[in-house]
């Protein structure tokens, strides 16, 4: 009897962390996505009426958000997304360059068959998107190719660093894809066939350095819109 109540309990826990985690995975697109702009108030009660939980989840993936930078609570008004046009950034920016060489140096392992088969799997699924305009299959590959890479990582407070410039810093990028579909598909395919050329050689610092440089290409691209804008088209 003991067993099954704690087979229950356990199955419970499962169900609601997996729970919070689509909730809190859906609210941090959509703020990646600029679904949800910058000075937008997130009411728990439309969230909680939305997913069909109560508060408490909500709560608990909101905390999760705070810790990434992506929303903020202010006192007497909520919870609201973060700006990500600030001094701050450009520096978020470059410590996400240095933590890209410091997972190379400390990595393990190298990649793996399955890690490069499902690096290949996002170039397909990259080069179908050079004729199809499909923001939300752009934004799940880029997670995807984000989780690839972080799985060399073996230290859990490297990656909750890795985790939270990755996703602190995207919208610096997101913001000016719609307006440079064509050259950022571009560039991706070639970011991705570069590091599985790095992968199949074992070469994980490779892997990062090519991380690296293609950041800062993506860079030089924003900078010939003259600005950042504001908003998506």
């Amino acid at each position: 009897m003991a067993r099954q109540v704690k087979a229950r309990i356990k199955a419970a826990d499962t169900q609601a962390q997996k729970r919070l985690h689509l909730i809190h995975g859906t609210l941090r697109n959509r703020i990646i996505s600029l679904i949800y702009p910058p000075g937008m108030l997130l009411k728990e009660a439309e969230m909680a009426a939305e997913f069909g939980v109560s508060r408490t989840p909500i709560r608990q993936a909101l905390q999760k958000l705070q810790f990434e930078g992506l929303v903020e609570t202010i006192n007497a008004v909520g919870t609201i997304v973060t700006n990500y046009e600030s001094e701050e950034m450009d520096g978020l920016v470059a410590l996400r360059v240095r933590i890209d060489e410091i997972v190379g140096d400390l990595a393990q392992r190298a990649y793996s068959s399955a890690d490069i088969a499902d690096m290949e799997s996002l170039v397909e699924r990259t080069k179908a998107l050079e004729s199809e305009h499909d923001l939300e299959e752009y934004l799940k590959i880029i997670n995807a190719h984000h989780d690839i890479l972080r799985r060399i990582i073996d230290t859990g407070a490297l990656r909750e660093i890795y985790d939270n410039l990755h996703f602190r810093t995207a919208r610096r990028w997101w913001v000016a894809v719609p307006q440079l579909w064509q050259p950022w598909m571009s560039l991706t395919i070639s970011e991705l066939n570069e590091m599985i050329r790095s992968m199949k050689s074992k070469d994980t610092k490779g892997v990062m350095a090519v991380r690296r440089n293609y950041v800062n290409h993506f860079a030089v691209l924003i900078e010939r819109l003259g600005k950042i804008p504001e908003k998506t088209a």
